[in-house]
């Protein structure tokens, strides 16, 4: 029965199909392909313009309806394999591909949990000719509710200010797995009419509370699809009644004076200025320890860890109004970090020289900066990175590298709770990456990544960190196509493949993971209702992944569980009607058809099928 169910959902969805257009806003980090048309150039709202921290010129941002626009119900937030989770911790902080955070000096330590948040930077800014406003809802039923808006307005041509709220309330998909997030962003941006004196600054807020008990215990049952499992019970690895409460609090601010410009403001020689102050904690209690900690049997688990960084830097800036090579800078900078516990506190500190140099025209930019530690607890680190960009009859090519003498965490370093103690003295690591991409109109695109990494810190089976003896490599090729089939059926397809080596077995990863997707897109009423309608699967190989550590919030190794390997397909749906876009997405169609197997994380399983409603509309002036 429930197969039939599903297929004849399958055949359904694969019927509803016709025609649409399509334009995404395009960042360095997202993978969707775009559709150029120029038919998609009339629909965009010209009132609407955006810019990443560190781009120079603001871009137009389309309102037309998207294929795959469903894992950007959020326009700030994007989800990368399309997993709208709203419960289990593990899930929004499991990436199936490598992304490790390259940042460089007093750093917070917190690895894969505060990493899945953000930075301040990341906050793009906006500039608007009308007050533009909007809210989004998404409902998953029991799974949760997320809302949010946001407003960014113009208080003159020259001033913007943008304000997002949103709220995730969670019952979770399993036991004991309650989760309440609250998140805040701002930005703002000013420039003096002749462009002598400009500022720009975002703000990040995150909350976060709820309970964690370390996932299902019936791992067998669940893997089972004949299972007449209905309550799949928590397992218990030490910690009983157990809750966790994290903020997170970034500030970042760079301001530039050119009193030597010239009259359009386009050149001309300055000073400028860049800050950044970020603040966090995160407490986990529980309120029994039914097999006792690690060191201490106590009846009671409390570990709180508080951590406060800035960097700031000053310098001289130049602009020469020359576009293939725009724009200089060099600085000096100094970077404080600070973690603490109930027991210990360390600090790291460190005064830096800076430079950056870069292009950037209609077909081609560049872009090279770096960092070099001279006194502190950090002298001898460095990071340097560049990357080029070329376009040229449809095809566009690129490419990136990275050079790093980076330190161990501070967390990595020393920590003292009720549950784990260590003190370690790491070496610093050194990491190189080389890559490059190639893409064409849009309809194809190649990328391959070289990464090595020596003396690498990780967590082991104990959840302890250690460094490696050794070097470790990780090569990457991710494939991306987009084929339209027909004026009105389009197949999406993204493929990584990644391999690992190196002189110990601490970097495991799926070897290949593929999400691929058909949809069909139309248009009634004169294309005054536009939308599109498809599958899409998600899938990758068997594979040891990392375990979560709710105590101190990392993931580490572990050999008692193998995840992936299994077929995950989502059926949706999107809509837009004038400025509004509705979507429906029903997640894990096809559970009980397949294993059952879907874990994001060991003992964290991905959701059971449900159906998620979610609404996004803008409003303008």
């Amino acid at each position: 029965m429930k197969k039939n169910v599903a297929l004849s959902l399958i055949a359904l969805l694969s019927c509803v199909m016709s025609y649409g257009q399509e334009v995404v806003i395009r960042d360095s980090s997202d993978v969707i392909m775009n559709e150029s048309h120029e038919d998609s150039l009339k629909e965009a709202y010209s009132a609407l313009t955006i810019r990443q921290w560190d781009e120079l010129s603001f871009r137009p941002v389309d309102s037309t309806i998207t294929v795959l626009n469903h894992t950007r119900l959020n326009e700030w937030n994007r989800d990368l394999y399309g997993q709208l989770s709203m419960a289990n911790l593990a899930t929004p902080l499991v990436y199936l591909v490598y992304d490790p955070d390259l940042s460089i000096g007093p750093r917070s330590g917190f690895q894969s949990y505060f990493h899945g948040w953000g930075n301040a930077r990341d906050i793009p800014l906006y500039d608007v000719k009308a007050p533009l406003s909007g809210i989004r809802y998404l409902s998953g039923y029991e799974r949760g509710q997320l809302f949010g808006g946001y407003l960014t307005l113009n208080a003159h041509e020259r001033l913007n200010f943008f304000f997002d709220f949103q709220r995730v309330s969670a019952r979770g998909d399993y036991f004991s797995q309650d989760n309440l997030s609250d998140q805040v962003k701002a930005s703002s941006h000013y420039r003096t009419k002749n462009n002598h004196y400009s500022y720009q600054t975002a703000l990040l807020w995150n909350k976060n509370r709820g309970r964690e008990s370390g996932g299902i215990t019936n791992t067998d049952g669940f893997s089972n699809p004949d299972s007449l499992i209905t309550n799949r019970e928590l397992i218990n690895i030490r910690w009983n009644d157990s809750y966790f409460k994290a903020t997170q609090f970034n500030l970042t601010f760079s301001q530039q004076y050119l009193p030597f410009a010239d009259s359009m403001g386009a050149k001309g020689i300055g000073v400028y200025h860049e800050g950044d102050f970020r603040t966090s904690n995160r407490t986990f209690f529980s309120t029994d320890s039914i097999l006792g900690n690690w060191y201490l049997d106590s009846a009671e688990t409390r570990d709180s860890t508080r951590v406060l960084s800035t960097d700031q830097q000053v310098g001289l800036v130049f602009q020469s109004g020359v576009k293939g090579f725009s724009y200089a800078k060099v600085g000096i900078g100094y970077a404080y970090g600070a973690l603490s516990t109930d027991s210990i506190r360390r600090t790291q500190d460190a005064i830096y020289l800076s430079g950056e140099v870069r292009g950037e025209t209609k077909s081609f930019d560049w872009r090279a900066k770096g960092r070099y530690h001279i006194i502190g607890t950090q002298v001898g680190g460095f990071d340097i990175r560049g990357n080029l960009r070329a376009e040229l009859y449809g095809l566009e090519v690129g490419a990136d590298a990275i050079f790093q003498n980076q330190m161990p965490t501070l967390q990595s370093q020393q920590w003292y709770g009720n549950d784990f103690r260590w003190n370690n003295n790491w070496e610093s690591t050194y990491y190189q990456k080389l890559g490059g991409y190639a893409s064409y109109n849009d309809y194809i695109r190649l990328g391959v990544n070289l990464n090595n990494w020596s003396r690498p810190v990780y967590y082991d089976e104990s959840a302890l960190p250690m460094q490696l003896e050794g070097a470790m490599q990780l090569i990457q090729t991710e494939l991306n196509v987009r084929v339209p089939l027909s004026t009105w059926l389009i197949v999406t397809s993204k493929t990584t493949f990644q391999v690992t080596s190196g002189s110990g077995d601490i970097l495991r990863l799926p070897t290949w993971v593929n999400r691929s997707g058909i949809f069909g897109k139309w248009q009634i009423y004169e294309g005054a209702l536009k939308a599109y309608t498809g599958l899409e699967s998600m899938v990758y190989s068997k594979y040891k992944a990392n375990a979560y550590m709710p105590v101190t919030g990392v993931f580490h190794l572990q050999n008692g569980q193998e995840i992936g390997n299994f077929f995950y397909l989502n059926a949706v749906a999107g809509f837009r009607i004038g400025t509004a876009e509705i979507y429906v997405l029903a997640e894990n169609v096809a559970e009980g058809l397949f294993n059952r197997s879907y874990y994001a994380a060991p003992y964290y399983p991905l959701a059971d099928r449900t159906i998620h409603l979610g609404l996004r509309w803008r409003f303008f002036n």
